[in-house]
């Protein structure tokens, strides 16, 4: 399957949502630590499976739709390297995810069970001096490759001003995806 390029957003760093760059950025493998169920995903498909995310990013005044594809390039067992997405480490740091449960979600007229996790980030932005962080909730079916059928996420840091802080919204939903 495949989806219309709606509009590539050049303000973003990662290719697919604020979940995805707390995910990819995890450091190397170490105690306390998680499997990846984004890597878990892409891993269980050969390379050259893809998958498209679609949706709105919102911050301050406007609203930008983006969509974002992703193709399977290789696998190994630390990450999953993706073109349109960077690597994908198979570990996380147990503090920045959290299983809540399982949900169904309807896109692209099919119904995919999902499991539920929550991320919850803080990193330090040196460019501004300040704390970044984000909140957010990923929708993870086996069938797609990634796994991510939904994503909304919540982000905030630091403005050019002492007190100021830009906060970001971004909702996504899978709108192609082709499993090989």
């Amino acid at each position: 399957m495949k989806a219309k390029a709606l509009f590539r957003s050049t303000c973003l760093v990662a290719p697919a949502l604020a979940g995805i760059m707390v995910l990819g950025a995890a450091p190397p493998l170490r105690g306390g630590q998680v499997d990846n169920p984004e890597y878990k995903a892409w891993a269980s498909f050969k390379v050259g499976s893809s998958r498209t995310l679609t949706g709105v990013h919102t911050g301050g005044f406007s609203s930008t739709k983006v969509s974002y594809p992703s193709t399977l390039v290789k696998v190994t067992a630390d990450q999953v390297t993706l073109h349109g997405g960077g690597p994908v480490p198979a570990k996380l740091d147990q503090k920045d995810i959290k299983y809540v449960g399982e949900e169904s979600v309807n896109v692209m007229g099919k119904t995919f069970k999902c499991k539920v996790y929550e991320m919850a980030k803080k990193t330090w932005n040196a460019a501004s001096g300040g704390q970044k962080s984000s909140q957010g909730k990923l929708w993870i079916s086996d069938e797609v490759p990634g796994g991510v059928v939904k994503s909304e996420n919540q982000l905030t840091e630091p403005g050019p001003s002492e007190g100021l802080q830009y906060h970001r919204t971004e909702t996504f939903l899978l709108s192609a995806y082709e499993a090989k």
